[in-house]
């Protein structure tokens, strides 16, 4: 408890007029969007791993195995998990067990970028990133022909731009 009173102790909460909460570390500088990116970033400082396996032993990227039981109950303990590799929470155990296989498949890539050889776990990743270099935008509004890379561009442009449109 001592860790998070002096990371508490440590955090500065600022708001921008205009721009979005930011959570400053006092340490290095370094910004936050939210609480929990910032209180992750400081365990980088204070060395704290506060999340505990049913072994006994705290989570980080080392520890990689939790499947069967103890997933069951690490999920009654807790309200949240948080992933093992990379932090993330989840807050239901099948979106946990979704996470988890994405982010194992992450550290085997299997797919890479044919211009830059960046590295992906699932094909359609690499196919995004690869728009990046051809410039290729298969999304079309056909409200007002603007064009797009990514579907979640496209949605968001139709969200903001035509909500009323059907289609």
């Amino acid at each position: 408890m001592q860790a998070r009173q002096h990371r508490v102790h440590h955090m500065r909460y600022t708001v921008a007029s205009g721009l979005d909460h930011q959570y400053i570390c006092t340490w290095c500088g370094k910004t936050s969007a939210s609480r929990y990116d910032y209180e992750k970033h400081l365990r980088t400082h204070t060395g704290e791993k506060p999340f505990l396996c049913t072994a006994g032993r705290s989570l980080d990227k080392s520890h990689l195995i939790l499947e069967g039981p103890d997933v069951t109950r690490m999920m009654e303990f807790n309200e949240v998990i948080p992933c093992p590799i990379c932090g993330r929470l989840q807050n239901s155990r099948a979106r946990f067990r979704s996470h988890l296989e994405y982010c194992r498949r992450a550290l085997n890539p299997q797919f890479s970028c044919q211009f830059c050889q960046k590295a992906f776990a699932y094909r359609k990743d690499m196919e995004k990133h690869t728009r990046t270099h051809t410039g290729e935008k298969p999304y079309l509004c056909y409200h007002c022909s603007s064009r797009f890379a990514d579907r979640s561009s496209f949605v968001k442009h139709r969200r903001r731009f035509h909500p009323t449109a059907t289609s």
